[in-house]
């Protein structure tokens, strides 16, 4: 575990008043993204900003990932621009789908 997090970190709330939080990831931009999956609605976290709502509804969206999947040489190139590195892939309860986050990352 020293290698994920130093031995000096310290946990920090950084918001409350949530039903139910999931998915926490990291986004290249900065920020940290999290579900409240009962509320539907889809959070962005930074220092500067604290919590903002970035989708509401998010169809209960939790799931959340920046990997792209291993795709067979004849498939690589159609899903090249639906598999953008720095789009997040959340999985949406309410339709039953994989959607991705519409913001890529910056260069």
């Amino acid at each position: 575990m020293r290698e994920l997090v130093h031995p000096d970190a310290r946990e920090e709330q950084v918001a409350s008043g949530f039903e139910f939080t999931e998915g926490p990831i990291w986004h290249p931009n900065s920020y940290l993204m999290f579900s409240d999956i009962p509320a539907s609605t889809r959070y962005r976290w930074t220092p500067e900003s604290g919590i903002t709502a970035m989708r509401s509804p998010s169809n209960k969206g939790n799931g959340m990932t920046f990997g792209v999947p291993e795709v067979p040489a004849p498939f690589a190139a159609a899903m090249e621009t639906e598999w953008l590195p720095g789009r997040a892939r959340i999985t949406e309860r309410v339709l039953g789908m994989v959607s991705r986050d519409r913001e890529p990352q910056s260069a």
